[in-house]
């Protein structure tokens, strides 16, 4: 839980520098889009990606911005590139303390909440800091 229990954490928070490519994880339809509303909380910018196929709900929060040209409604395959990284809505953007860059990832069969760390997988080309 967040904030003294007062609101849940249903994703899994994932680190990573600003700008960094935020992928599908499924073919599916883009069903919900979040903007950021600059208040320093909530979603900021990200993506609902439905696979209605697998009763699956992902979503994807905190994007520094959405790919371009993508709008609700939107078929789109796994791979394909939906946003970017970013530290929008309550990721820290708001502090002048640090840089909070990250990717609020959910999983959700059956639109349940289920843990997601199993699920992330780093791509070959992207190497860890030492």
């Amino acid at each position: 839980c967040r904030s003294g229990c007062s609101r849940s954490h249903e994703g899994v928070d994932i680190m990573a520098d600003q700008g960094l490519e935020v992928i599908a994880v499924a073919d599916g339809v883009l069903t919900k889009i979040y903007e950021d509303s600059g208040s320093c909380g909530g979603a900021g910018n990200g993506w609902t990606l439905t696979d209605e196929a697998n009763d699956i709900v992902y979503k994807f929060f905190h994007l520094h911005s959405h790919a371009a040209g993508l709008e609700v409604g939107d078929s789109v395959v796994e791979g394909q590139i939906i946003g970017y990284i970013g530290e929008t809505g309550t990721s820290g953007v708001c502090s002048d303390q640090y840089s909070n860059y990250h990717l609020h990832f959910e999983y959700r069969p059956a639109d349940v909440a289920q843990d997601s760390f199993g699920l992330v997988e780093r791509p070959e080309h992207v190497q860890f800091a030492e």
